[in-house]
């Protein structure tokens, strides 16, 4: 199989935005264009509960992100 066939979506600016789990994967999401705290925001608000929900995963799940300034900025922390 052809990996840049494959698994390459177009080109310019994207974030692509998924969890997973041992049970497996959730949702991809792909997003076009900058992203800030906000839009970040709006971005977990929409997409953090089907997984968790598709993935049957229980209290104990904990969420990890890198210390992006939108991932750590007070209101995402809120």
């Amino acid at each position: 199989m052809d990996l840049q066939k494959c698994c390459i979506i177009g080109t310019g600016q994207h974030l692509i935005w998924s969890c997973f789990a041992a049970s497996g994967p959730g949702q991809i999401v792909v997003i076009d264009g900058k992203i800030n705290s906000r839009v970040y925001q709006d971005i977990l608000q929409e997409n953090v509960r089907p997984p968790v929900h598709q993935l049957k995963l229980r209290r104990g799940w904990v969420m990890q992100q890198d210390n992006d300034p939108k991932h750590t900025s007070n209101s995402t922390k809120e």
